[in-house]
């Protein structure tokens, strides 16, 4: 019987590259990204700033992609249906207000975007008194949740 030989970092790191590419890969990974965004409000003279960015325009090659968004709100006053963005190209953002997009909510929302590497973030304030918190949209990564 043969002795089994260590295999060498070369060795290694084949097996390694051929075990990845082996490994199927999500279909809606690839092609569309998952936000949520926990808090938004437009009561009680608060307001809710929402910022989509599409990440897929960077320097280390990855594919650029065009697409749109739908936004669904969940909690108080949340709009009978999905509220759609315009297409947000790579490198670019969508920014809109929670009083033009669903006046009166209060809640969370899941963004869905048609394009991989979608990034959020929001910016709570009532303007007069001058208070405000950031909010990070969390990236949902696998379903169900």
């Amino acid at each position: 019987m043969e002795k089994l030989r260590p295999m060498t970092k070369s060795a290694m790191r084949l097996a390694a590259i051929a075990t990845l590419a082996a490994i199927p890969q999500m279909a809606h990974a690839q092609s569309t990204s998952m936000l949520l965004f926990p808090f938004a409000s437009n009561q009680a003279g608060f307001d809710t700033g929402i910022v989509i960015a599409n990440t897929t325009a960077d320097p280390f090659g990855t594919a650029q992609a065009s697409g749109t968004c739908m936004m669904t709100f969940y909690g108080s006053g949340a709009p009978a249906q999905p509220v759609t963005t315009a297409a947000i190209a790579p490198g670019q953002t969508d920014t809109n207000l929670v009083s033009t997009l669903a006046p009166g909510f209060q809640g969370y929302l899941i963004v869905q975007c048609k394009f991989p590497l979608a990034r959020g973030w929001g910016f709570f304030s009532n303007g007069a008194a001058k208070e405000a918190a950031s909010i990070q949209a969390e990236v949902i990564t696998s379903l169900p949740r």
